[in-house]
């Protein structure tokens, strides 16, 4: 009984101290996104290939609040950019590029 108490506690002292170091995300983020190691507002879209379902859900969440500009192709690489209207948010533009199989996420505070 003693040791299911002792690893309860250490697992709540792992999860407080990971919440702690976590950075804070600036923008709204899919669930799929993971920050890059070494990287800040810089992420990973970890759904490598599903373009479109990104797409659909940048529309579906920044659609109101933001000025979405359409995909376009910068050197053939896909690239679709978020402005904020919204003063309150914490960033002012957010990018979406896909490279090769990878799709990647900047974050402009």
């Amino acid at each position: 009984m003693r040791s299911v108490f002792k690893w309860t506690l250490i697992l709540a002292v792992w999860m407080v101290a990971f919440s702690v170091n976590a950075a804070p995300r600036l923008a709204q983020l899919p669930n799929e996104a993971r920050e890059v190691e070494g990287a800040t507002n810089f992420y990973i879209y970890r759904r490598g290939q599903d373009w479109k379902r990104l797409v659909k859900w940048v529309y579906r969440n920044y659609g109101k609040q933001s000025r979405i500009d359409p995909v376009s192709f910068a050197g053939g690489i896909p690239l679709l950019t978020v402005e904020s209207k919204n003063p309150k948010f914490k960033w002012t533009h957010v990018h979406f590029f896909k490279v090769k199989q990878k799709i990647f996420i900047s974050v402009v505070p």
